[in-house]
């Protein structure tokens, strides 16, 4: 991942976007391995990146990314208003790319952070209590409130 960054930023640094590029830490990839059951293998997201542009222009960039580099996979979260993309950053090596509106990017972090990083420290084995799944659920809506607020929709 440290040797792809580079190049990874160099990818992405001719869109009309903010570019956020970082590496998983090895605790953040060690939970997700236990957790999800997965090999190393299996994380598609090591060498990860943000890019943020206004909401109105995700369209055209996105077009733009799907005609100049190699996309794997893509799929779009609704949740997050992110369009992610499976990149081939070099031969072998592939990294996470997530497209996503500017205006709503401070809350999906803040969001990311406190309930998404929080629920998949469970797992079969370790149930997430019925009162943490309530106060997810409500963070969930409030989330989502908060978006359509933003996006004036």
């Amino acid at each position: 991942a440290e040797e792809n960054e580079p190049i990874f930023t160099e990818m992405l640094s001719k869109y009309d976007a903010d570019i956020d590029v970082d590496i998983k830490k090895l605790d953040s990839i060690n939970t997700k391995l236990k957790v999800k059951n997965r090999e190393p293998k299996g994380l598609p997201d090591y060498l990860r990146a943000y890019m943020l542009t206004e909401n109105a222009k995700i369209q055209d960039v996105s077009a733009q990314i799907e005609k100049d580099l190699k996309i794997l996979d893509k799929d779009y979260n609704k949740k997050t208003r992110s369009i992610h993309y499976q990149i081939e950053v070099s031969p072998g090596f592939t990294s996470e790319l997530q497209l996503r509106p500017r205006e709503i990017h401070p809350l999906i972090k803040q969001h990311h952070k406190r309930w998404y990083s929080l629920s998949k420290k469970y797992d079969n084995t370790n149930v997430i209590p019925v009162s943490l799944q309530l106060q997810i659920y409500n963070a969930e809506l409030q989330l989502e409130e908060n978006i359509l607020k933003i996006l004036g929709q």
